[in-house]
């Protein structure tokens, strides 16, 4: 059973990752994604902290200091601009199927990872703007959240503590996500709908 689980979540991601990967080398940077890419570029962290002080992005730093880091480690170019979001786009998936796998099978856990593909969300796992980076803590902080009614409580606070922070650092949107856990939802499916809310309106 376990590796059918297993399986089943490795499909979908593989999709993903071929499909970021394929984006990601024939599709250049437009224009917010080259605000990106020039604000995580700076030459000094004092440049870059200088810039979003002023307004010049909406954004936290969060994000460009990962694209900063990932430019520094494996060059400045569209595939590793776009890494982060992609990466948290996958992270969301592998959360969405482990939520719903834990509370009934694989198979459903598979139907709840191939929605975010048949909607506008997707675009986000190739966009460097800190959408995906957004979705993925929000995966993260769900399963932290169900940590918490097990005998991992103080883990998945903690995990859920450091997912909301991290999410608000990499869009202000974040902040939702705190908003919905500060309402104290009785149960996981409540705060699975608040949750489908924010990720299906991250815009």
């Amino acid at each position: 059973m376990l590796r059918d689980k297993r399986l089943a979540l490795l499909i979908p991601i593989a999709f993903v990752t071929w499909m970021a990967f394929r984006i990601d080398l024939v599709k250049p940077l437009w224009f917010d994604e080259l605000m990106v890419y020039k604000i995580a570029d700076q030459p000094r962290l004092t440049d870059l902290w200088n810039i979003l002080s002023t307004g010049q992005s909406p954004h936290p730093p969060l994000n460009f200091l990962v694209v900063r880091c990932l430019h520094a480690v494996f060059g400045a170019n569209e595939f590793t601009t776009r890494l982060p979001s992609t990466l948290g786009f996958l992270a969301m998936e592998a959360s969405l199927f482990w939520f719903v796998a834990r509370r009934s099978n694989a198979a459903y856990g598979v139907v709840a990872m191939l929605f975010p593909l048949v909607t506008s969300a997707r675009g986000f796992a190739v966009d460097a703007k800190p959408y995906g980076v957004l979705l993925g803590w929000t995966g993260i902080a769900l399963i932290c959240w169900r940590a918490t009614a097990g005998r991992l409580r103080a883990w998945g606070l903690t995990g859920l503590g450091l997912a909301l922070c991290c999410a608000t650092s990499s869009h202000f949107f974040g902040a939702l996500l705190a908003w919905f856990w500060w309402e104290k939802p009785q149960d996981s499916s409540s705060a699975a709908r608040s949750t489908g809310w924010c990720l299906a309106s991250p815009r």
